[in-house]
């Protein structure tokens, strides 16, 4: 209708910027996505061609395994107990049915237009990410912040540091697509994106990174040689697979020497029962409490017997950390700890070595989990471990059908009181796993139709040679794993953006 009425293609013009905005918007504002929506919907209501819509959509195979999984989602509302949460949960998955459909509907996309829409989305994320460490390390405001998951300002942490990897690989596609020298130029945001991801500690942004740019050396290396891209996929999964198991394996080392008193003459207690190691620095051995409860209590303003800033007991918080220093607990040895340990301490920061920068610290934390794996509360490796396990039992009791669209919440609940879960009220948390949570949700039906909803598009990328979209796709598989991603709006509007943009371009290049 504007076209007639302005003599210039209005519509395509802001269709495009509609999509630049959703993808602008992507790691910054649940606002502009919605916004960008608005005029998406707004445009082709207004343009008013109905019947090209739909021929458009009718011969769009992407466009099925979409409608499929939606409507299952619909369907199991029938067998749901809560359906206020089932209502919700189909009102935040229209955005995975309304974005595709949208790309679609919306008619012809030019290349141009599409590398315009990836620049929009990776100058936005390389922002956010310079104002996130800028503002972590307080040279913007003056927020103390207790942990690094408080780094990502402008949403979820996990879902920004899956975009930070999809950016990075993006990156790497456009210098190897580009021609003049200067495209080098772009190894310069890809080297800040891959220190971000170190940095940051997000362990699904880390398989993100590392899943883009293995598919890309691979990619590259085919082109040259068939068969030495299958010798190097090889080695590289070994050699990946040989250095998890080896930063990840429990050292053995003997126990530290026992002490009976201190220089004050204070006993030693030696909590041996239970004990855990902690890197060859036993935590519970030659510990004087009366000494360092006096002593914290004249430096810090958390009291000894107190919880520190991330709810642990601090006195436990204490002692652990003196451990990981190679220090007996007693006045002397507390001597020895800076402002900055005490800082540390009262954050909840229970080993030095979670202190270094990036994923080295993360490291420790991970192997601290794993070799002491009493209690799963507060540590996410062990609660995920927590949720797979309640997960896989409710699918057992309710594996043909499933919960329903709303009962998955409540499904999780009744389980971990009948297990006994040791998680505490606010830690019991749905499956963290997408497949684990689609199978939940509409049993084996639900499984089937989100397996389709991604091995449609990724035939479609591997006959068509589609990097970008073997990159994405790679990066929701792996990540589906670790996060129940279509169950937050910010992961639904992530790869319901991406499907549509990859899955329309290779489509429309078919036709």
């Amino acid at each position: 209708m504007l076209d007639r009425f302005f003599g210039i293609p209005v519509h395509s013009r802001v269709h495009v910027f509609g999509l630049f905005c959703f993808a602008v918007g992507l790691p910054l504002s649940k606002v502009i996505l919605s916004l960008s929506l608005m005029i998406l919907i707004a445009n082709l209501l207004l343009q008013a061609d109905f019947k090209t819509f739909y021929n458009r959509l009718k011969n769009n195979k992407f466009v099925l395994p979409i409608l499929i999984y939606y409507c299952l989602h619909l369907l199991g509302l029938l067998w749901s107990s809560d359906l206020a949460f089932g209502l919700h949960d189909v009102k935040a998955k229209l955005s995975l049915l309304l974005i595709p459909l949208i790309f679609v509907a919306g008619g012809n996309i030019h290349k141009k237009d599409i590398y315009l829409l990836l620049t929009g989305f990776i100058l936005s994320v390389l922002i956010t990410s310079i104002l996130n460490v800028l503002i972590y390390n307080q040279v913007i405001g003056k927020n103390n912040f207790t942990d690094i998951r408080q780094l990502s300002q402008f949403g979820s942490h996990i879902r920004y540091g899956i975009m930070v990897g999809l950016s990075s690989g993006i990156l790497l596609y456009f210098i190897s697509q580009l021609k003049s020298n200067s495209k080098y130029v772009l190894l310069i945001p890809f080297f800040w994106l891959a220190f971000y991801t170190y940095y940051s500690q997000i362990i699904s942004g880390l398989i993100s990174f590392l899943a883009v740019l293995f598919l890309f050396l691979i990619i590259e290396l085919y082109k040259i040689n068939k068969t030495i891209s299958i010798i190097s996929f090889f080695i590289l999964t070994l050699t990946a697979a040989t250095f998890v198991f080896y930063i990840f394996s429990p050292e053995k080392k003997p126990l530290p020497e026992k002490h009976d008193q201190t220089a004050l003459g204070n006993p030693y207690t030696h909590q041996i029962d239970g004990i855990s190691s902690n890197y060859n620095k036993y935590e519970y051995f030659n510990i004087c409490e009366s000494e360092i409860k006096k002593e914290w209590n004249k430096v810090s303003q958390y009291p000894y017997d107190s919880l520190d800033l991330k709810g642990q007991p601090q006195h436990l918080t204490l002692i652990r950390y003196m451990s990981s220093m190679g220090l007996r607990k007693d006045s002397v040895a507390f001597q020895q700890l800076k402002a900055t340990d005490i800082q540390n301490i009262e954050k909840g920061i229970a080993n030095i070595n979670e202190t270094r920068i990036g994923f080295t610290a993360r490291i420790e934390g991970l192997k601290y989990q794993l070799t002491n794996s009493i209690d799963p509360n507060g540590h996410s490796l062990l609660q995920r471990f927590e949720y797979w396990k309640t997960a896989w039992k409710i699918i057992q009791k309710n594996w043909l059908i499933g919960v329903g669209t709303g009962d998955v919440q409540l499904a999780f609940d009744a389980m971990y009181e009948e297990q006994h879960s040791k998680l505490k009220a606010e830690n019991r948390l749905r499956a963290h796993n997408s497949y684990l949570t689609n199978w939940i949700s509409l049993g084996l039906p639900g499984l089937f139709a989100f397996l389709l909803l991604i091995i449609v598009p990724l035939q479609n990328y591997i006959s068509t040679r589609n990097t970008l979209g073997l990159m994405f796709m790679l990066v929701a598989i792996l990540t589906f794993f670790l996060e129940d991603t279509l169950e937050t709006q910010m992961g639904i509007s992530f790869f319901a953006f991406f499907y549509g943009l990859f899955s329309f371009e290779r489509s429309t290049k078919s036709s």
